[in-house]
Parts: C-alpha cells; structure tokens; sequence
C-alpha cells in the first residue's frame, strides 16, 4: 500500500490524499530502482510515487512538505508477485519530499536513513537529525544534502554517565525526539528500553556527546512503541503498550507509567504517535491485534 493518508483534527477522519497504485502497475519494469519510486500509474495521483516501505522513525512533518528518509526492502503482497519478498523492488534510502501543496514528490540524491534509525528535526539547527547503529547523520532539508556527523561503527564514542565509553546499544527501529526545554534529543532504544541523551554541537555536529542514562522508575516492555513530545506536561510520552500509557520526564530522568481509563485501546503501532498541541493531547493509531483503531489521550501527571 503506497498511497498517503492524513487525519483530519476537524472532522476526526482519516482522508487519503491519493489511492494507492494498483497491482498491474507493481511490476520490476515500472520500478525505478535508483530512489525506490513508481514510475507511472492510474491518472488520479502523482507520479512518480515512492514505493510502500517501513518508514519507522524517518517521517519528519516540516512547513508544508512531508520527509521521508527510508529506503524499500522488498516486500509485497500482490497476487503478481509470487514470493513474500521479491528482490525486484529494492532500493536504497533516498531523501524524499512530498508537498501537501502542489501534490507532488520530489526526489533527491541525498542517502537518507542507514538501517533504519531514529529522526527528528531539531530547530536550533534546522536540520533533521538521523541516530542508530551506525552513527549519527545531519540532514539539511533545503539544500536536501546529508553527512555523517559521528561513525559509531569505529571507536566508542557512546559514553555512560560518569564519562566512561561504552558499547552502544543503538540498534535500529527506535526513536529519537526532541526535547525544547534543554534542546537536546533523546533516544529509546526498544529491546533494552534504555535512553540515550544526544547533546548536540550545533557549531561543529562532530563534537556532539551520546551519553546512556542512568533512569529511575519503570520503564517500557520490550516491545514496539513510538514517542512524542508533550509541552504541558514537558515529558515524552511512549505507547500505550496493553493499555498502559509511559511518561520519560528528561529533567529527573525517571519513569512513570498509568493504565489509561475511559477505554482499552491496546498497543500502538509501532511509531504511530504525535501530540496535537490544540487540543493537548496525545493521538495515536493501534496495532492489528488491538484493532487499528486511532485514539486521542490526554496525560496528567
């Protein structure tokens, strides 16, 4: 499924901007390879699209354009395509836009994310930061370039508190989000659910520090989830996961947690959540097993 959808605060549904490309066009040699796009397809809806992929935390909303930073593995489902995954449609990731204004996406040279890290934008900069296993990327969306900030791949440069390095635990599949109040970014790492403090150097990217926290309180079960900031209550929150919604407050670097009342919405989807600063709360969008349902929360503490 490649087609766009955006939820609509006004009318609480979901509207898709364009339908998705059908099967008779998903064949190698409507593939473009080299940005992982769709050629051409049925009238209504622009051309070229990229291919469905898993975006985990590289779909970044900036001004009117929409981001995209992941690249395609492979997988489909269409009766054309005779195993689950097909090494016909793969490519690498590219810097991808989308305009909510002309319609259109536009592709860019720019590599985006590597094995699928974490991505925020990071407004002191105006940049869009991109952290994992292997490093850490700045992302300059105007002049739509990217470079490699920290190699994480050679020495250790991933510190704990007291300063010693350590071996990271990045991973891949998780989040970053930025935190206003002291400007620095915050990383959940999903198996070991432990947080990482990325204090940006914003004149030189390569002086910046990640340093892996010492957190108190109970934190998340492994298993997928996705954050977001919250400027009332100044926490990032996480899920829910089995009905219980988590609070990371990076001031005190401890973590709460409370079953949400007034219904069970399950888990969430993996990174299927952000905050709605009109209405304070948190929406996000359910798993399968929970029902793929959208919900709106809103945190106390």
């Amino acid at each position: 499924y490649d087609g766009l959808n955006t939820f609509d605060l006004s009318t609480l549904r979901w509207v898709e901007e364009y339908p998705p490309t059908p099967c008779s066009a998903i064949v190698p040699s409507n593939f473009d390879n080299a940005v992982g796009a769709w050629r051409r397809g049925p009238a209504k809806g622009p051309y070229p699209r990229p291919a469905a992929r898993h975006t985990t935390d590289q779909l970044i909303i900036l001004g009117d354009e929409l981001i995209m930073l992941a690249g395609v593995e492979g997988n489909g489902r269409c009766s054309s395509i005779t195993k689950y995954t097909s090494y016909d449609f793969t490519a690498p990731s590219r810097a991808t836009h989308y305009s909510f204004q002309t319609k259109t996406w536009t592709f860019h040279p720019a590599e985006g994310g590597v094995e699928w890290p974490g991505a925020a934008y990071d407004p002191p900069s105006n940049k869009i930061i991109l952290l994992g296993q292997q490093g850490l990327d700045i992302y300059d969306p105007v002049s739509k370039t990217k470079v490699r900030a920290i190699n994480l791949l050679g020495p250790r440069v991933v510190k704990d508190e007291q300063g010693n390095p350590i071996q990271h635990e990045l991973r891949y599949n998780n989040n970053l989000v930025y935190f206003p109040p002291n400007q620095k970014h915050y990383y959940f790492e999903m198996v070991t659910q432990r947080v990482y403090e990325l204090n940006l150097d914003r004149g030189d990217f390569s002086k910046s520090t990640i340093t892996r926290l010492d957190t108190t309180g109970s934190r998340p079960w492994a298993e997928p989830i996705g954050y977001a900031y919250d400027p009332v209550n100044r926490i990032i929150g996480g899920g829910p996961l089995r009905n219980v919604f988590f609070a990371y407050d990076p001031v005190s670097k401890s973590w709460a947690s409370q079953p949400i009342k007034g219904g069970t919405p399950g888990s969430v989807a993996f990174h299927a959540i952000d905050y709605d600063s009109v209405n304070n709360v948190f929406i996000f969008v359910t798993n399968y097993e929970s029902g793929t349902r959208t919900w709106a929360f809103r945190y106390s503490r």
